[in-house]
C-alpha cells in the first residue's frame, strides 16, 4: 500500500481527497500510526503530521536525509512533497505536453528566483 505524508491535517485531507478523485480509496491517520493499527484496506495511506507546529528539532528530523538543517525549509520541502503528489495524481492518466524551451525561458523572466 503507497504511503502519502502531509505536513499537517488540512494537507493530508486535500490529499486524499485527491488520491479519491481519481478513483483510487485512501485512508487518512493522524500523526505516526503505531506499528499494530488496524488500517481499514485500502488503495493508499496518508499521514497527517504537525511539521508546522512541532518543535523545531523534530521538524528538522523529518528530512535530515535532504540536507534541509532548519525548520522552516524543511515544513516547505513536505508542503512541496504533498503538492507533487497532488499533481501526479491528478495527471496520472492525462496527456501531459512538456514547455517548449522559449516557455520556460519565458516563465524564468517573468518569474525570477
Amino acid at each position: 500500500m503507497p504511503g502519502c505524508i502531509a505536513d499537517d491535517f488540512t494537507g493530508a485531507t486535500g490529499l486524499a481527497g485527491t488520491i479519491a478523485l481519481t478513483g483510487l480509496s485512501a485512508v487518512q491517520v493522524n500523526g505516526v500510526p503505531e506499528a499494530d493499527l488496524a488500517i481499514d484496506p485500502a488503495d493508499a495511506v496518508v499521514v497527517a503530521l504537525k511539521s508546522r507546529t512541532v518543535q523545531a528539532s523534530v521538524g528538522e528530523a523529518l528530512l535530515s536525509d535532504t540536507g534541509v538543517r532548519t525548520h522552516p525549509p524543511a515544513a516547505d520541502a513536505v508542503e512541496e512533497l504533498v503538492a507533487t503528489a497532488r499533481l501526479y495524481l491528478l495527471l496520472r492518466h492525462e496527456r501531459v505536453r512538456p514547455l517548449s524551451e522559449e516557455r520556460v525561458a519565458e516563465l524564468r523572466r517573468r518569474y525570477p528566483s
